[in-house]
């Protein structure tokens, strides 16, 4: 993983938030998403805090905090946004730890940990989102998500080449997709 620079302006405007001196903070990188976006774990030496990075250029800041203030008001468990600067994409969110699910799995935890996971998605999609939520998905917005199987997954980590010939079979079963997936009521889903 690539360590990206830290913001210059985002550790005083955090220490502003907090109360402190920004020399009485410590930063540290945390895994990202599949976005522009970059995280830090920020310590105060008694709480921490995740420190977000957020470029407008590239992001939807006033979406990620719109749907974030719907899942919240729905009672869906999301990190608690204590300060945004939409201007310069810097976000305070509360710091839910970093505990992932993958080692927490055995035999005898799946299930549970599985069935928690589709009754979650089931709360999430049963949000109601009418006139909430932009963008909705359409036929351009299915087509960008599903452009990046071959960006993302079969160029970039398995390092292959799509051929000429394979991308009309591509472009067919993506249609297939989009077409079932337009037939389909529209409810918040998890990206």
């Amino acid at each position: 993983m690539s360590v990206r620079p830290v913001p210059r302006e985002i550790v005083p405007w955090a220490a502003g938030l907090l109360g402190c001196k920004a020399s009485e903070l410590s930063l540290e990188t945390v895994a990202g998403d599949a976005s522009s976006r970059h995280y830090y774990r920020l310590s105060t030496g008694a709480a921490t805090y995740v420190l977000a990075h957020a470029p407008p250029e590239t992001e939807k800041n006033e979406e990620f905090a719109s749907i974030g203030a719907i899942l919240e008001e729905a009672g869906v468990r999301v990190p608690r946004i204590f300060s945004i600067d939409l201007k310069r994409g810097f976000m305070l969110l509360e710091d839910l730890g970093d505990q992932t699910l993958l080692p927490l799995l055995n035999e005898r935890s799946v299930d549970a940990f599985y069935g928690d996971a589709l009754l979650l998605l089931d709360d999430i999609a049963s949000v109601e989102i009418a006139g909430r939520v932009s963008p909705r998905y359409d036929l351009a917005l299915f087509r960008e998500e599903l452009s990046r199987f071959s960006e993302w997954f079969v160029e970039a980590l398995l390092d292959k080449k799509i051929l000429e010939q394979d991308w009309d079979l591509i472009h067919r079963f993506n249609q297939v997709l989009i077409d079932n997936a337009l037939e389909q009521p529209q409810v918040l889903v998890h990206r």
